[in-house]
C-alpha cells in the first residue's frame, strides 16, 4: 500500500518498476501455490510419508520465500530468485512422481 502512495499509483502498476517486481512477486506466488497444494492433497490422501509431506514443504515455505524476497525487495539477490525457482520446480517433479508411483506401488 505504500509503495502505491509513493508512486501516486490508485490501480494498475503506474510503470513503476519497484511496484511491478511486488506485484510479479505475488502473481507468482498465487500461480504456483495452488497447484503445489493440490499435489501436496493428493500426495497426503495416497499415504505419503509425513516426513516426505513436512520436508518437501518446508523447502516449498523456503523456497518460495527466499524467491518472493529477491524479486519484490531487491535487485542484488538473483541467487535468491534462481534457488527459489530451482526449489519450487524440485518440490513440483518430486509431489509429480510421487503420486503415481503410489497409485502403482513403488512407494508406500
Amino acid at each position: 500500500m505504500d509503495q502505491r502512495r509513493s508512486a501516486g499509483v490508485g490501480t494498475g502498476d503506474g510503470n513503476d518498476e519497484g511496484l511491478i517486481r511486488k506485484m510479479r512477486a505475488m502473481a507468482n506466488f498465487a500461480e504456483y501455490t495452488p497447484f503445489v497444494i493440490a499435489l501436496f492433497l493428493l500426495a497426503e490422501l495416497q499415504g505419503a510419508h509425513f516426513y516426505f509431506i513436512a520436508g518437501l514443504a518446508a523447502v516449498y515455505f523456503l523456497a518460495r520465500v527466499a524467491h518472493g524476497y529477491a524479486m519484490a525487495f531487491t535487485d542484488h539477490f538473483p541467487k535468491g530468485r534462481y534457488w527459489g525457482t530451482i526449489a519450487t520446480w524440485l518440490t513440483i517433479i518430486l509431489l509429480s512422481l510421487n503420486n503415481p508411483a503410489m497409485v502403482v506401488g513403488i512407494l508406500g
